[in-house]
Protein backbone atom coordinates (compact mmCIF):
# COMPACT_ATOMS: atom_id res chain seq x y z
CA UNK A 1 0.00 0.00 0.00
CA UNK A 2 2.65 2.31 1.00
CA UNK A 3 4.45 1.71 -2.03
CA UNK A 4 1.13 2.40 -4.60
CA UNK A 5 1.21 5.97 -2.64
CA UNK A 6 4.58 6.84 -3.32
CA UNK A 7 3.83 5.85 -7.00
CA UNK A 8 0.64 8.25 -7.32
CA UNK A 9 1.79 11.04 -5.40
CA UNK A 10 5.16 10.89 -7.86
CA UNK A 11 2.73 10.84 -10.80
CA UNK A 12 0.34 13.57 -9.31
CA UNK A 13 3.59 15.56 -9.79
CA UNK A 14 4.09 14.95 -13.23
CA UNK A 15 0.79 15.89 -14.27
CA UNK A 16 1.02 18.92 -12.27
CA UNK A 17 4.35 20.11 -13.69
CA UNK A 18 3.06 18.77 -17.42
CA UNK A 19 -0.15 21.02 -17.13
CA UNK A 20 1.24 24.11 -15.73
CA UNK A 21 3.76 24.00 -18.91
CA UNK A 22 0.92 23.54 -21.18
CA UNK A 23 -1.23 25.95 -19.70
CA UNK A 24 1.84 28.98 -20.73
CA UNK A 25 1.38 28.08 -24.08
CA UNK A 26 -0.52 31.02 -26.34
CA UNK A 27 -1.05 28.76 -29.51
CA UNK A 28 -0.05 29.06 -32.90
CA UNK A 29 2.79 32.13 -33.98
CA UNK A 30 0.73 34.89 -34.94
CA UNK A 31 2.48 35.75 -38.78
CA UNK A 32 0.92 39.81 -38.08
CA UNK A 33 2.91 40.10 -35.01
CA UNK A 34 3.80 43.18 -34.10
CA UNK A 35 7.51 43.56 -33.21
CA UNK A 36 10.20 46.20 -31.54
CA UNK A 37 12.90 45.93 -34.61
CA UNK A 38 12.39 47.00 -38.00
CA UNK A 39 9.70 45.07 -40.06
CA UNK A 40 12.51 43.73 -43.03
CA UNK A 41 15.65 43.67 -43.45
CA UNK A 42 19.45 43.96 -41.23
CA UNK A 43 19.00 47.99 -40.96
CA UNK A 44 18.85 49.66 -37.46
CA UNK A 45 15.81 51.68 -36.37
CA UNK A 46 16.41 54.04 -33.81
CA UNK A 47 13.97 54.68 -31.37
CA UNK A 48 12.87 57.24 -28.81
CA UNK A 49 12.82 56.74 -25.63
CA UNK A 50 11.93 52.95 -25.29
CA UNK A 51 12.99 51.25 -21.87
CA UNK A 52 12.95 47.44 -21.90
CA UNK A 53 12.84 45.22 -18.51
CA UNK A 54 15.86 42.47 -19.02
CA UNK A 55 14.50 39.62 -17.12
CA UNK A 56 17.64 37.15 -17.48
CA UNK A 57 21.26 37.18 -17.53
CA UNK A 58 22.78 37.83 -20.65
CA UNK A 59 25.90 38.49 -22.72
CA UNK A 60 26.13 42.08 -24.05
CA UNK A 61 26.80 41.77 -28.25
CA UNK A 62 28.88 43.70 -30.21
CA UNK A 63 28.26 44.10 -34.00
CA UNK A 64 30.18 43.02 -36.63
CA UNK A 65 30.56 42.38 -40.17
CA UNK A 66 30.05 38.74 -39.31
CA UNK A 67 27.35 39.48 -36.88
CA UNK A 68 26.43 39.56 -33.41
CA UNK A 69 29.26 38.74 -31.13
CA UNK A 70 29.05 37.72 -27.72
CA UNK A 71 31.42 39.71 -25.61
CA UNK A 72 32.96 39.07 -21.90
CA UNK A 73 30.34 41.41 -20.26
CA UNK A 74 27.16 40.19 -18.86
CA UNK A 75 24.42 41.79 -17.86
CA UNK A 76 21.92 41.02 -15.15
CA UNK A 77 18.16 41.48 -14.79
CA UNK A 78 17.68 45.37 -15.15
CA UNK A 79 15.44 48.24 -16.69
CA UNK A 80 17.79 49.42 -19.67
CA UNK A 81 17.40 52.28 -22.33
CA UNK A 82 16.87 51.29 -25.85
CA UNK A 83 18.54 53.41 -28.55
CA UNK A 84 18.09 51.28 -31.45
CA UNK A 85 16.43 47.85 -32.71
CA UNK A 86 17.18 45.45 -35.82
CA UNK A 87 15.67 42.80 -36.88
CA UNK A 88 16.57 39.22 -37.57
CA UNK A 89 20.59 39.13 -37.19
CA UNK A 90 21.30 35.47 -36.99
CA UNK A 91 17.72 34.10 -36.19
CA UNK A 92 16.89 37.23 -33.49
CA UNK A 93 16.09 40.36 -33.09
CA UNK A 94 18.59 42.96 -31.08
CA UNK A 95 18.24 46.07 -28.99
CA UNK A 96 21.20 48.23 -28.90
CA UNK A 97 21.69 50.00 -25.15
CA UNK A 98 23.39 52.66 -24.22
CA UNK A 99 24.59 53.87 -20.19
CA UNK A 100 27.30 56.05 -20.58
CA UNK A 101 27.45 55.91 -16.56
CA UNK A 102 27.84 52.07 -16.32
CA UNK A 103 29.95 52.22 -19.34
CA UNK A 104 27.16 50.09 -21.44
CA UNK A 105 27.02 50.23 -24.99
CA UNK A 106 26.06 46.79 -27.17
CA UNK A 107 23.12 44.64 -28.24
CA UNK A 108 20.99 42.16 -26.57
CA UNK A 109 18.32 39.75 -27.38
CA UNK A 110 14.93 41.17 -27.63
CA UNK A 111 13.47 38.05 -26.82
CA UNK A 112 15.09 38.23 -23.37
CA UNK A 113 12.90 41.62 -22.69
CA UNK A 114 9.42 42.69 -21.87
CA UNK A 115 7.44 45.64 -21.63
CA UNK A 116 8.34 48.35 -19.06
CA UNK A 117 4.56 49.72 -18.08
CA UNK A 118 4.05 53.33 -17.01
CA UNK A 119 0.96 52.14 -14.70
CA UNK A 120 1.15 52.69 -11.19
CA UNK A 121 0.22 50.29 -8.52
CA UNK A 122 -2.30 51.84 -6.11
CA UNK A 123 -1.53 52.35 -2.54
CA UNK A 124 -3.85 49.33 -1.66
CA UNK A 125 -1.94 47.08 -3.74
CA UNK A 126 -5.03 46.27 -6.05
CA UNK A 127 -5.46 46.85 -9.53
CA UNK A 128 -8.73 48.16 -10.52
CA UNK A 129 -10.45 44.48 -11.62
CA UNK A 130 -11.55 44.49 -15.64
CA UNK A 131 -9.62 47.72 -16.70
CA UNK A 132 -6.13 46.11 -16.64
CA UNK A 133 -4.26 46.00 -19.79
CA UNK A 134 -1.80 43.05 -20.66
CA UNK A 135 -0.79 41.09 -23.26
CA UNK A 136 1.94 40.00 -26.01
CA UNK A 137 2.15 43.83 -25.75
CA UNK A 138 1.39 45.66 -22.86
CA UNK A 139 2.91 44.26 -19.27
CA UNK A 140 2.49 44.90 -15.93
CA UNK A 141 4.98 46.08 -13.33
CA UNK A 142 7.29 42.36 -12.25
CA UNK A 143 6.58 43.27 -8.47
CA UNK A 144 2.79 43.30 -8.82
CA UNK A 145 0.63 40.59 -6.70
CA UNK A 146 -2.40 41.37 -6.12
CA UNK A 147 -3.08 41.74 -2.16
CA UNK A 148 -6.42 40.37 -1.69
CA UNK A 149 -5.38 36.95 -2.68
CA UNK A 150 -6.87 33.61 -1.41
CA UNK A 151 -7.02 29.77 -2.07
CA UNK A 152 -10.10 28.74 -3.88
CA UNK A 153 -11.74 26.24 -2.29
CA UNK A 154 -10.62 22.29 -3.45
CA UNK A 155 -14.51 21.45 -4.28
CA UNK A 156 -13.47 23.92 -7.48
CA UNK A 157 -10.33 22.57 -8.27
CA UNK A 158 -8.72 20.11 -9.92
CA UNK A 159 -5.01 18.86 -9.94
CA UNK A 160 -4.11 21.16 -7.65
CA UNK A 161 -5.35 23.80 -5.45
CA UNK A 162 -5.23 27.58 -6.88
CA UNK A 163 -5.40 31.23 -5.91
CA UNK A 164 -7.33 34.06 -7.00
CA UNK A 165 -8.14 37.41 -6.17
CA UNK A 166 -11.05 37.18 -3.56
CA UNK A 167 -13.85 38.71 -5.65
CA UNK A 168 -12.93 36.36 -8.68
CA UNK A 169 -12.31 33.37 -6.63
CA UNK A 170 -16.40 34.08 -5.09
CA UNK A 171 -17.44 34.97 -9.07
CA UNK A 172 -15.86 31.56 -10.06
CA UNK A 173 -17.54 29.22 -7.46
CA UNK A 174 -20.99 30.67 -8.88
CA UNK A 175 -20.07 29.80 -12.00
CA UNK A 176 -19.32 26.18 -11.06
CA UNK A 177 -22.44 26.16 -9.06
CA UNK A 178 -24.67 27.66 -12.21
CA UNK A 179 -22.93 24.87 -14.45
CA UNK A 180 -23.51 22.01 -11.86
CA UNK A 181 -26.94 22.75 -12.27
CA UNK A 182 -26.82 22.96 -16.06
CA UNK A 183 -25.48 19.38 -16.07
CA UNK A 184 -21.48 20.42 -16.73
CA UNK A 185 -18.75 19.97 -14.24
CA UNK A 186 -15.87 23.20 -14.64
CA UNK A 187 -13.08 23.23 -12.23
CA UNK A 188 -10.16 25.79 -11.85
CA UNK A 189 -6.64 24.02 -12.32
CA UNK A 190 -4.25 27.30 -12.96
CA UNK A 191 -4.98 30.60 -11.61
CA UNK A 192 -2.60 33.54 -10.04
CA UNK A 193 1.04 32.87 -11.66
CA UNK A 194 3.49 35.58 -10.07
CA UNK A 195 6.14 37.19 -11.99
CA UNK A 196 8.87 34.45 -11.17
CA UNK A 197 7.26 31.98 -12.10
CA UNK A 198 6.30 32.71 -15.57
CA UNK A 199 9.53 33.91 -15.90
CA UNK A 200 10.88 30.43 -15.39
CA UNK A 201 8.16 29.29 -17.67
CA UNK A 202 9.41 31.32 -20.79
CA UNK A 203 12.78 30.54 -19.64
CA UNK A 204 12.12 26.68 -19.88
CA UNK A 205 10.59 26.93 -22.99
CA UNK A 206 12.47 29.22 -25.20
CA UNK A 207 15.81 27.46 -27.03
CA UNK A 208 18.76 28.99 -28.33
CA UNK A 209 18.70 28.81 -31.82
CA UNK A 210 14.97 28.81 -31.98
CA UNK A 211 13.92 32.60 -33.07
CA UNK A 212 9.62 31.63 -32.65
CA UNK A 213 9.94 29.23 -29.78
CA UNK A 214 9.20 32.57 -27.52
CA UNK A 215 5.95 33.07 -29.36
CA UNK A 216 4.48 29.78 -27.72
CA UNK A 217 4.52 31.15 -24.13
CA UNK A 218 3.69 34.57 -22.24
CA UNK A 219 6.75 36.63 -21.59
CA UNK A 220 7.48 37.48 -17.30
CA UNK A 221 4.65 40.69 -16.73
CA UNK A 222 3.00 39.75 -19.69
CA UNK A 223 0.34 37.04 -18.56
CA UNK A 224 -3.23 38.08 -17.53
CA UNK A 225 -2.42 35.02 -14.96
CA UNK A 226 -0.25 37.92 -12.83
CA UNK A 227 -3.84 39.61 -12.47
CA UNK A 228 -5.06 36.76 -10.18
CA UNK A 229 -8.30 37.11 -11.90
CA UNK A 230 -7.77 34.64 -14.59
CA UNK A 231 -8.89 30.78 -14.22
CA UNK A 232 -7.72 28.06 -16.51
CA UNK A 233 -10.41 25.60 -16.32
CA UNK A 234 -11.23 21.94 -17.11
CA UNK A 235 -13.69 19.36 -16.61
CA UNK A 236 -14.27 15.81 -14.87
CA UNK A 237 -11.35 14.69 -17.45
CA UNK A 238 -8.08 16.45 -16.99
CA UNK A 239 -6.84 15.23 -20.14
CA UNK A 240 -8.28 17.56 -21.47
CA UNK A 241 -6.07 20.26 -19.57
CA UNK A 242 -5.09 22.91 -21.63
CA UNK A 243 -5.11 21.01 -24.57
CA UNK A 244 -7.15 22.30 -27.54
CA UNK A 245 -9.53 18.80 -27.39
CA UNK A 246 -10.90 21.13 -24.35
CA UNK A 247 -13.05 22.60 -27.18
CA UNK A 248 -15.43 19.96 -27.78
CA UNK A 249 -16.12 19.09 -24.32
CA UNK A 250 -19.58 19.91 -23.17
CA UNK A 251 -18.02 22.47 -20.62
CA UNK A 252 -16.33 24.15 -23.18
CA UNK A 253 -19.43 24.48 -25.12
CA UNK A 254 -21.41 25.63 -21.96
CA UNK A 255 -18.89 28.35 -21.04
CA UNK A 256 -18.88 30.10 -24.79
CA UNK A 257 -22.56 31.05 -24.25
CA UNK A 258 -22.59 31.24 -20.52
CA UNK A 259 -19.31 32.19 -18.76
CA UNK A 260 -20.39 35.95 -19.18
CA UNK A 261 -22.99 36.02 -17.09
CA UNK A 262 -20.79 35.63 -13.77
CA UNK A 263 -18.50 38.39 -14.95
CA UNK A 264 -16.23 35.91 -16.87
CA UNK A 265 -14.63 36.69 -20.11
CA UNK A 266 -12.81 34.70 -23.01
CA UNK A 267 -9.20 36.48 -23.49
CA UNK A 268 -8.01 34.71 -26.36
CA UNK A 269 -11.68 33.38 -27.93
CA UNK A 270 -12.19 32.54 -31.26
CA UNK A 271 -14.63 35.23 -31.92
CA UNK A 272 -12.14 38.03 -29.69
CA UNK A 273 -11.52 40.59 -32.78
CA UNK A 274 -9.17 42.75 -30.59
CA UNK A 275 -5.65 40.95 -31.38
CA UNK A 276 -3.53 40.07 -27.74
CA UNK A 277 -0.82 38.39 -29.84
CA UNK A 278 -1.94 35.05 -28.37
CA UNK A 279 -3.79 32.02 -29.93
CA UNK A 280 -7.13 30.91 -29.26
CA UNK A 281 -7.56 29.45 -25.68
CA UNK A 282 -11.14 27.98 -24.80
CA UNK A 283 -10.24 27.23 -21.29
CA UNK A 284 -8.68 30.41 -20.45
CA UNK A 285 -11.24 32.94 -18.79
CA UNK A 286 -10.93 36.12 -16.71
CA UNK A 287 -13.03 37.89 -14.64
CA UNK A 288 -13.71 41.67 -15.38
CA UNK A 289 -16.66 41.80 -13.18
CA UNK A 290 -20.75 41.91 -14.79
CA UNK A 291 -20.72 45.35 -15.43
CA UNK A 292 -18.07 45.70 -17.49
CA UNK A 293 -19.59 42.89 -19.44
CA UNK A 294 -21.84 44.72 -22.31
CA UNK A 295 -18.77 46.96 -22.80
CA UNK A 296 -16.31 44.13 -23.36
CA UNK A 297 -18.95 42.39 -25.50
CA UNK A 298 -19.47 45.37 -27.64
CA UNK A 299 -15.80 45.91 -28.32
CA UNK A 300 -14.56 42.08 -28.69
CA UNK A 301 -17.29 40.02 -30.33
CA UNK A 302 -19.47 40.66 -33.63
CA UNK A 303 -22.50 41.97 -33.61
CA UNK A 304 -23.79 38.98 -34.98
CA UNK A 305 -22.41 36.88 -32.48
CA UNK A 306 -25.19 34.64 -30.50
CA UNK A 307 -23.76 36.52 -26.87
CA UNK A 308 -23.79 40.02 -28.76
CA UNK A 309 -27.28 39.68 -29.55
CA UNK A 310 -27.97 38.90 -26.35
CA UNK A 311 -26.22 41.83 -24.47
CA UNK A 312 -27.42 44.49 -27.31
CA UNK A 313 -29.50 46.98 -25.57
CA UNK A 314 -27.99 46.48 -22.40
Amino acid sequence: MRSRMIFLGAFALVVVVMVIAAASQTGSPQSGEASLAAKSGHTPEAVPRLKRHLFAKTALYTRSANGMQATARSLEEQTLDVTTVLSNVGGYDWLRIVNTAKGIDGWIMEHLTSAVPDMKIPKNGLLPIGQERVDRYAALPHDYKPADLVNLDMQYCRIRQIQMRREAAEAFARLHRAAKAAGVSIYGFSGYRAYETQRQLYLNRITIGERHRQRYVARPGHTEHQLGTVVDVVGPDIRHAAMHSFDSTPEARWLRTNCYEHGFVLSYGADNRIPTGYGYESWHIRYIGKAAIPAWVRTHLDPGHEVARRYAGR
